[in-house]
């Protein structure tokens, strides 16, 4: 008898059957489905923080060249330009104002604070590539405001 043509149940000899009963079945299937559920949501909570790191460390990282740029110029450099030794990808190909963050989840866009006209003022607004709810848009600007400001 090959493998294929066993039969579920097997009669052993004192007349009983061996095998798996429906309730028995069920409540396995059942128990693999909660432990599914808890992975995928323990899965997409630390998904989350990854992203919000990455956003995080690239804001705070740009910023910093921002303020380094300021010190020697006086003003904020809006158009990042070539010379910058920062991410770009193919899709963003001649858009000066918008980088690609450390670990590629987010765009990083640069611009003029809205009250200020000046470059004396910088905003930087991270939005993540993927269209996911979960996943903030998140800025910073050069008067250290911060949004979301409880995700900071």
């Amino acid at each position: 008898m090959t493998l294929l043509n066993l039969p579920l149940c097997v009669a052993d000899n004192t007349g009983g059957r061996q095998g798996f009963n429906l309730i028995e079945l069920v409540i396995v299937l059942s128990l693999i489905a909660v432990l599914s559920a808890t992975a995928m949501f323990f899965y997409q909570q630390y998904r989350a923080r990854i992203y919000r790191l990455d956003a995080q460390q690239s804001l705070l990282a740009l910023m910093q060249q921002q303020q380094n740029y300021y010190s020697q110029h006086q003003r904020y450099q809006i158009d990042m330009g070539t010379g910058q030794d920062l991410k770009r990808s193919d899709e963003l190909e001649g858009d000066k104002k918008t980088v690609v963050s450390q670990n590629g989840y987010y765009l990083i866009t640069v611009l003029a604070c809205e009250d200020d006209g000046s470059n004396q003022c910088v905003v930087l607004k991270a939005t993540p590539k993927e269209a996911d709810a979960a996943l903030l848009h998140y800025s910073l600007d050069s008067k250290n405001r911060k949004s979301p400001e409880a995700k900071w």
